[in-house]
C-alpha cells in the first residue's frame, strides 16, 4: 500500500473514531469500525510501524476509554478475540473494548454524583458566582497565568525540535477561562499544543477574534476541544451555548 493510500485509510478510521464517541452507534457499523481498528493494529504488531501509526492507535484507545457507553457494545466481540491474539497492539486494543462496559457503569455513578454537586451550585446566589467569575478574569494573577500557559508551550515547541525528552513534551497546564451553568471553560496546554477545552453539556461554538473554530470532542469525557494552533494573544473569545454566551479577552503581556 502506498503511503498516501495508507494515510488516507488511518485518518478515515481515525474520523470514524472521533464520529463514535458519544454516540449510539448501531451494532453492525461499530464492529466493522472495531475491525479495522484491529487490523491497524495487527499490522503495527507485524512490523516496525512508525511513531505516527502508533500515535494513531493510542489516539484510538483513549477515545474508547473516554467514551465507553458508545463503545461497550462490542465488548463481547473483543473479549471473544483476546485468546486468539499474542500482538501488544492488539491487546490493547481489545482490553480497551472488553472493559467499556465497566468504564461506562463507574461513568453512571459519577454522573450520578455531579446532579449532587451540581443542586449545591444551584443553591448559591447566581450573581456570586458571576461576580466571581469576572473577579478571576480581571485578576493580574489569572492574566499572568494565561500568559504564562502560551510562552510554555512555545518554549516546549522549542525543545521538542531538539529532541526533547517525552516528559517535557506531555507536560500539561489548566487555566479555568470562565464558567456557565452548563460547564466551565478551560485552556490547556499539553507540550507545544493549546487548547481550549469544554467540560459540560450542550454543544457550544467558540469564536476567536471574530472566527468561529471547529470543534473536536474531548477525549478525557463529555465536552469539546478546539485546537489553537499557532493562534497567540491578544485572542479575544466568545463562548455560545443557546442564551448563554461567555466572552474574555486574552491580551499579550501581564504586565
Amino acid at each position: 500500500m502506498s503511503d498516501l493510500r495508507e494515510q488516507e485509510k488511518i485518518g478515515a478510521l481515525l474520523e470514524q473514531t472521533y464520529a463514535l464517541c458519544g454516540a449510539r452507534p448501531d451494532r453492525a457499523d461499530l464492529l466493522a469500525w472495531a475491525e479495522e481498528a484491529l487490523a491497524l493494529a495487527r499490522e503495527l504488531d507485524a512490523r516496525e510501524a512508525p511513531a505516527r501509526l502508533r500515535s494513531v492507535l493510542e489516539e484510538i484507545c483513549t477515545l474508547v476509554e473516554a467514551h465507553p457507553a458508545s463503545f461497550a457494545p462490542a465488548a463481547d466481540w473483543a473479549e471473544e478475540r483476546v485468546p486468539l491474539e499474542s500482538g501488544e497492539h492488539a491487546l490493547i486494543l481489545l482490553d480497551a473494548l472488553a472493559g467499556a462496559p465497566e468504564r461506562a457503569a463507574l461513568d453512571e455513578v459519577e454522573a450520578v454524583e455531579a446532579v449532587s454537586l451540581d443542586r449545591l451550585l444551584e443553591s448559591l446566589p447566581e450573581e456570586g458566582i458571576g461576580a466571581a467569575d469576572e473577579a478571576i478574569r480581571g485578576a493580574r494573577t489569572w492574566s499572568a497565568r494565561v500568559v504564562e500557559l502560551f510562552r510554555r508551550a512555545a518554549a516546549s515547541a522549542d525543545t521538542v525540535r531538539l529532541a526533547a525528552s517525552p516528559e517535557d513534551a506531555q507536560e500539561e497546564d489548566y487555566v479555568l477561562l470562565g464558567r456557565l451553568d452548563e460547564g466551565e471553560l478551560v485552556l490547556t496546554r499539553g507540550g507545544p499544543s493549546v487548547w481550549v477545552d469544554w467540560y459540560g453539556s450542550g454543544a457550544p461554538r467558540l469564536t476567536i477574534d471574530g472566527e468561529e473554530i471547529a470543534p473536536r470532542p474531548l477525549p478525557q469525557g463529555e465536552g469539546r476541544r478546539w485546537p489553537l494552533g499557532s493562534k497567540q494573544p491578544p485572542l479575544s473569545f466568545r463562548l455560545a451555548l443557546g442564551d448563554s454566551v461567555l466572552t474574555l479577552r486574552i491580551d499579550a503581556d501581564a504586565d
